[in-house]
């Protein structure tokens, strides 16, 4: 972990682990209140919630595809969205990318994979 995220700054960290859904629900989730506080019981989460574990599943796969790799994760930011591949597995031509443009994707950051049959898969 110290090797991926080891030379990333506090506020680098942070605006990583604000991208995640497991904190991004409970914070819009709990709103401020006439004291500008947010409601302490509503902006939790355990490791039970589904925001939770589905966010854990993402980073296991990134981290996952950075060991198979050996590190070699490249990246491409397209309208907004970070997608992390493989260079040597995956040639990101100007094709993909236009394909990649056209999409609506709900989250910040994504893995390009290819399957057996030589597609590319996004998660």
């Amino acid at each position: 972990m110290a090797k991926i995220f080891g030379d990333m700054s506090p506020v680098d960290l942070s605006n990583l682990n604000h991208e995640l859904e497991s904190w991004k629900k409970p914070y819009f989730d709990s709103k401020k209140d006439e004291n500008g506080f947010y409601d302490t019981q509503k902006n939790t989460i355990t490791i039970e919630d589904e925001a939770f574990k589905k966010d854990v599943d993402r980073v296991k796969v990134f981290l996952d595809s950075l060991e198979e790799t050996g590190n070699q994760q490249s990246s491409e930011e397209i309208n907004g969205v970070t997608f992390y591949y493989n260079p040597q597995e995956i040639n990101l031509t100007e094709d993909l990318m236009l394909e990649l443009e056209k999409c609506e994707f709900p989250d910040e950051a994504y893995t390009l994979t290819i399957d057996n049959n030589q597609e590319v898969i996004i998660s």
